[in-house]
């Protein structure tokens, strides 16, 4: 299965299933609401006679209290999976914009704006192998550049991070550059040949949700392969050019 076909079909599998629990907690949400109606009606039967049923009225306020807590609960959830839901749709919409274009230019931007919108960080850098071990800042935003000096594997608190060889999301110094909250390694196969490194996440958020973690796994896959291609073309684009 190609990383295309893989990321459709994750996408779409987490879509259905968030689709199907969704509306079971509508369902029961529309139990809950029904059974606080019908509480509410035999509440006020009760005050009615209020002399006669005085503990029976108090279970039924103690029980109608439960029954609006939990709605509230469920509602919450709803929420939640409804913003899941489409955050997997927009990276899913992205992933077809990195392949749109094999120019190397714009699959870097088109990295970023993914990080920006979807990720929600404005200091993001990306970095590429450059064939002798090294890697090298391919391209930044909201990074001073000069503070992104190049690293081997395993070097540096980034090349210590990236040389996992998977995500890894946790926040450690990184020098004058701030605070590093994700390295995501870009992989063709086994071979590590680049890195997308996001640094403080934007004011609002206080820190990485699950979503984000989904996010950062598709986009590995969908990135790789995106920026290794445009890598190609722009090489064999340069050797023809050097042969003409």
């Amino acid at each position: 299965m190609n990383p295309d076909e893989k990321g459709r079909s994750y996408v779409e599998g987490a879509r259905l299933e968030l689709a199907h629990y969704a509306q079971s907690l509508l369902r029961e949400n529309e139990r809950l609401r029904a059974l606080a109606a019908t509480l509410e009606t035999e509440k006020r039967q009760l005050e009615m006679n209020a002399g006669q049923a005085v503990n029976e009225l108090e279970r039924l306020k103690t029980k109608y209290e439960v029954v609006e807590n939990e709605n509230y609960q469920y509602l919450e959830r709803y929420h939640q999976i409804e913003a899941q839901s489409a955050n997997l749709s927009n990276l899913y919409v992205a992933s077809y914009q990195l392949h749109s274009s094999v120019d190397r230019e714009f699959v870097l931007n088109a990295i970023q704006e993914i990080v920006i919108n979807l990720i929600g960080s404005e200091e993001v850098a990306i970095f590429a192998e450059n064939g002798q071990g090294k890697f090298d800042l391919a391209s930044c935003f909201g990074v001073e550049p000069s503070l992104l000096r190049p690293f081997s594997l395993g070097e540096g608190p980034i090349g210590q991070a990236l040389a996992r060889g998977e995500v890894y999301a946790e926040n450690f110094p990184i020098s004058a550059a701030g605070r590093i909250t994700a390295c995501v390694p870009l992989k063709i196969n086994d071979t590590i040949i680049g890195a997308i490194v996001v640094f403080r996440l934007l004011s609002h958020k206080a820190a990485l949700e699950r979503v984000d973690h989904e996010l950062f796994d598709l986009l590995a896959i969908h990135a790789s392969t995106a920026l290794y291609c445009a890598t190609l073309h722009a090489d064999l684009t340069a050797s023809v050019e050097v042969a003409s």
